[in-house]
């Protein structure tokens, strides 16, 4: 069964995809993910978006940056985007945007992230950590460019979703049966300010998907 890292990040109301997109470019940009496709000359892009037929498959796309702007200012459909972790050649992080309701409802937005765990699983512990920590960095860039009201970083394994490892804007929920906290090692629940007013709250230390459907903890505080 696969392990996946799933992220949300809560936006303001009222802002349509080619408000919201530039945005995530420069704040990834910041950091060190980057959005051309290793491999490819620059500027060539990939993503994922549905197509329309036959409906309700995924469509893996590698094209200009151009095809995919396009394609983001025309809201025909919803690309994921694949961003890449600068050295990484095959590390990415897929970000999208998703809306409340269809026809699209703008009243309610949230940025959406995947980073599966084959990126990390047979990594040593090192490695694991670095790149476990760039994809917690890129959420506090996001935060911050893109001001969300909240957000949240958790595991997905079999199907299920455990409690978040990481909050921002306000404080973790304590878990439910729902979606319980990993067990391991007792977490110390740590504050931290981003700029712009921003709060994080980590649990430390936090859990990378082994294999064997084991987990290790390790500490992402500097």
């Amino acid at each position: 069964m696969s392990h996946t890292l799933f992220g949300d990040l809560h936006l303001e109301a009222g802002k349509g995809t080619s408000y919201w997109w530039p945005l995530i470019f420069e704040a990834l940009g910041e950091g060190s993910f980057h959005l051309s496709t290793p491999g490819q000359p620059q500027g060539i892009v990939t993503y994922w978006h549905w197509q329309p037929n036959p409906p309700g498959r995924l469509q893996h796309v590698t094209v200009p940056f151009r095809a995919l702007w396009d394609e983001i200012c025309g809201e025909v459909t919803d690309p994921r985007i694949m961003f890449w972790l600068s050295g990484e050649d095959d590390v990415d992080l897929d970000v999208a945007l998703h809306y409340q309701q269809e026809p699209r409802d703008e009243r309610h937005v949230r940025i959406g992230v995947a980073f599966a765990g084959a990126n990390i699983m047979e990594e040593s512990t090192e490695e694991a950590t670095y790149r476990l920590g760039k994809v917690l960095d890129a959420f506090k860039r996001l935060l911050v460019v893109c001001q969300a009201t909240w957000g949240e970083l958790y595991w997905e394994h079999a199907g299920a979703a455990y409690a978040p490892w990481v909050t921002f804007g306000r404080p973790p929920e304590p878990p439910t049966r729902e979606r319980p906290l990993l067990p391991g090692p007792e977490r110390k629940l740590i504050q931290q300010a981003v700029p712009g007013g921003g709060q994080v709250y980590l649990l430390d230390p936090v859990p990378i998907a082994r294999l064997r459907e084991e987990w290790e903890f390790v500490s992402l505080v500097e």
